[in-house]
């Protein structure tokens, strides 16, 4: 009689655990698709360049890439304003010596600037690359696809200049 009760508890509790097991895989099967972020109220080409495009989408994101054009207090991140690197820390004039960084070394002021910023810098000159656009400007990823990275790698600072406007 014990060793029927034991098969009889042991094959309840199974058949519980396999319900249970039916009744979460049911429920998991028939969650709805999860929505990421906001339905698009205009529809974007794919390598816009414009973030003015990009910010009727994206609202929130757009108004902090404003933020960074003019937000001239110092935060934590440096903010917008103008800090020289090498004022700060004299000793990186030694650590740069006969490097571009000796000549001008700024903290990076936001996005919004970073084609003033690159343009007016002192450290680039007639035979600038164009890689110190690489991270400058939205309407890189069109150019890489046009003349591949290593091309726009070769490609002169002043060259590539014409055909960037976006940062």
């Amino acid at each position: 009689m014990k060793r029927s009760l034991g098969a009889i508890i042991a094959t309840g509790m199974i058949l519980v655990l396999a319900i249970a097991l039916v009744a979460v895989v049911l429920y998991i099967k028939n969650q709805p698709p999860q929505a990421r972020g906001v339905a698009p109220l205009v529809e974007i080409a794919a390598k816009e360049p414009d973030s003015s495009q990009w910010g009727i989408n994206f609202p929130n994101q757009y108004s902090t890439l404003l933020l960074t054009k003019t937000n001239q207090v110092p935060t934590t991140y440096g903010g917008s304003m103008k800090i020289s690197k090498l004022e700060q820390d004299p000793l990186l004039l030694v650590l740069f010596a006969g490097y571009g960084f000796s000549k001008e070394y700024n903290e990076d002021r936001g996005h919004a600037n970073s084609l003033e910023d690159v343009r007016t810098i002192k450290r680039v000159n007639e035979t600038t690359a164009g890689t110190c656009y690489s991270c400058k400007s939205s309407d890189n990823p069109t150019l890489w696809t046009e003349m591949g990275m290593a091309e726009f790698d070769k490609t002169l600072f002043s060259a590539l200049g014409e055909d960037i406007h976006n940062p």
